[in-house]
């Protein structure tokens, strides 16, 4: 099973990702963790020499096919996905990164919808978060309704879901319904 797990920057999907990974291996159930980006960024410098948002169309979809066939030969009973959806650009116009290729790739779909002021304290202790100097509570719940907004609309055409969690609470119940699944997929 193959799930993708999305939410802004900070909203604590790496957290969340390594919690199911830990359950999931201790209910004998052989997970890992990836993030798309690290393959992605590797297959665009190794095959391309190029870096991967600087590259053209043709060789982004070349990009994603491959990456597509490497999760795909990875044999592990559970693989959850730390995947981004959108990022502002340095005019504060969100854009948004999902490829139709890696859509097509995950089972499920979960979107971590993390309290807006919990992320903006978050963002304000990160060293790595500097990109987004100056990101308002306003523009937090904007870059959310837009991520959820996108994943609604490429995931309909193709008759899948976007589970969203809003409270910790959530979180034990869409982990139960993971491993619920998992053994019927068994």
């Amino acid at each position: 099973m193959k799930i993708a797990v999305y939410g802004i920057t900070r909203s604590g999907k790496t957290t969340f990702v390594n919690k199911c990974i830990n359950y999931l291996n201790k209910t004998h159930n052989h997970a890992l963790h990836i993030k798309p980006s690290d393959i992605l960024f590797k297959i665009a410098n190794d095959e391309l020499n190029s870096k991967y948002y600087h590259t053209s169309e043709k060789n982004m979809n070349y990009i994603h096919t491959k990456y597509l066939k490497k999760i795909n030969s990875l044999k592990y009973n559970a693989i959850l996905f730390d995947c981004h959806c959108a990022y502002w650009d340095k005019n504060w116009q969100l854009y948004s990164i999902l490829s139709e290729i890696d859509i097509k790739g995950y089972d499920k779909f979960i979107y971590l919808n993390t309290d807006s002021k919990t992320i903006l304290t978050r963002l304000d202790l990160s060293d790595s978060s500097k990109h987004i100097i100056g990101i308002t509570l306003e523009r937090i719940d904007e870059w959310k309704k837009y991520e959820i907004s996108a994943l609604v609309n490429i995931l309909k055409p193709i008759n899948k879901n976007l589970e969203i969690i809003n409270k910790k609470s959530d979180e034990d119940v869409i982990l139960n319904e993971i491993e619920n699944q998992m053994k019927v997929k068994m």
